[in-house]
């Protein structure tokens, strides 16, 4: 899991920045700790930098800046609580954000009726990912071939499912996300696979 120790960083420090990352390699070839160690790297750099703090290397490359939590805040304080969810993400990042190519940690406010939904946030982090590794690209553009079988109600995810692998991806160690998951252990249609 790439975020994983990158989520550990943010919770230790309380940050709130937001990641771009362009993997060039395959995600199997990358170490555990790219992610965490990048971060680390912009942290403790004494070169400033207006906006961002770019690399590249041998993995891929991205940039580190600092995430808004003011549009977060402004959002709730207009609209209302904010799902734990990609309009979080695109908020905190400033920019579009893919459905699933993106990671979150942050201690936020959980809403009372609804552990998934937010009142309010202290520090939050986005990494928004893709990889480019070629490979990884040819894979895909199998999978979306013309030939390729039609998906049926067999092969399609539960909603539980779904959410299982989007939740435990998006945030490794949020207790914000156990609570969703515990909500679905005991009441989706589908339990295997849960935990945090």
């Amino acid at each position: 899991m790439l975020f994983r120790h990158a989520a550990a960083l943010i919770d230790a420090r309380q940050l709130s920045v937001g990641m771009d990352v362009t993997y060039t390699r395959e995600l199997a070839d990358i170490p555990d700790s790219y992610v965490a160690d990048r971060l680390a790297q912009a942290l403790e750099s004494p070169v400033v930098t207006l906006g961002s703090y770019p690399w590249r290397d041998e993995f891929g490359f991205g940039e580190v800046r600092r995430a808004n939590l003011k549009a977060v805040r402004q959002d709730i304080a207009k609209n209302g609580p904010l799902y734990f969810a990609t309009k979080l993400a695109r908020l905190l990042s400033g920019q579009a954000v893919r459905e699933n190519g993106y990671n979150m940690a942050a201690a936020v406010d959980p809403d009372e009726r609804d552990p998934r939904v937010i009142e309010g946030i202290r520090y939050g982090s986005v990494v928004t990912w893709q990889c480019i590794a070629p490979a990884a690209i040819d894979r895909k553009a199998r999978y979306l071939s013309p030939s390729s079988p039609k998906p049926t109600s067999k092969s399609l995810s539960t909603a539980s499912g779904w959410l299982t692998s989007r939740w435990t991806r998006s945030c490794t160690v949020s207790h914000l996300i156990c609570s969703a998951i515990a909500t679905l252990k005991r009441y989706g249609p589908s339990n295997q696979n849960l935990g945090c």
